[in-house]
């Protein structure tokens, strides 16, 4: 992803952003952020996600932001599930994840209404192992596109 591409989109001059592009059939992934707002500390590449840890101008805060493109394959899934289990292990700030995960954890949120996947039960294993919280989307969006998880505060 080039710079004029990211300028393309209409981000101004306190736009910054960090980009893991598209390869093969897997799509790319582009976090954007204002420079006063959030200050990067690092980032992390992987083969379906972009991780940034940001510290909040603000109040200091650090966190970390995970962008994600799933696979569609078992084998590549298994990859991704261990990708989120070396992310969790690089910070221990709070995270959140983002993205087309190309995976429902819920019977309800797909178009066919059936049983439970394998697929299913194992990014629902994924999410108890390592303490993720899913944050369901408010208003229409389509079944199994994007979603929105948190990990769990300790006490």
């Amino acid at each position: 992803m080039s710079e004029g591409i990211v300028r393309s989109l209409g981000t101004g001059r306190f736009i910054d952003w960090r980009a893991l592009n598209a390869e093969g059939a897997a799509g790319g992934i582009l976090i954007c952020w204002d420079k006063r707002v959030l200050d990067i500390l690092d980032w992390e590449e992987g083969h379906f996600t972009l991780s940034c840890r940001f510290k909040t101008i603000e109040n200091g805060a650090t966190w970390v932001f995970t962008g994600v493109y799933g696979p569609f394959t078992k084998v590549e899934r298994e990859g991704m599930w261990e990708e989120f289990g070396a992310i969790r292990g690089l910070w221990d700030d709070p995270w959140c994840l983002g993205g087309d995960f190309n995976i429902t954890l819920f019977q309800q949120e797909r178009s066919s209404q059936r049983r439970i996947s394998s697929a299913m039960r194992r990014f629902a294993e994924t999410m108890d192992d390592l303490e993720l919280v899913d944050l369901p989307l408010q208003g229409e969006s389509s079944p199994g596109m994007g979603g929105l998880i948190i990990r769990r505060e300790r006490d």
